[in-house]
């Protein structure tokens, strides 16, 4: 199945915090081409360090891959800082 997932990364490095946060299932089939919107709602583990990330929000399917892996796809980026 297809959702909307979050990947955390280092906005220095580039290396991969977290990409479990922010899973968000899409309430119905897309089909190519189309559109949907999607709120995605999240609360960081306290055990989340403090400092600077690249939020990458992209649709993943489910143990198979993320869409941006795929060529011509790419992820929303955003960059967020965390204050401890």
């Amino acid at each position: 199945y297809v959702s909307v997932g979050c990947k955390w990364l280092a906005a220095d490095t580039g290396r991969l915090i977290e990409d479990f946060v922010g899973r968000t299932t899409l309430a119905a089939d897309v089909p190519p081409g189309g559109e949907t919107r999607v709120t995605v709602r999240f609360t960081l583990p306290r055990s989340f360090p403090p400092g600077a990330y690249t939020l990458k929000v992209d649709l993943v399917d489910e143990l198979i891959c993320w869409f941006s892996d795929v060529p011509g796809n790419a992820a929303s980026e955003h960059r967020v800082v965390v204050n401890g």
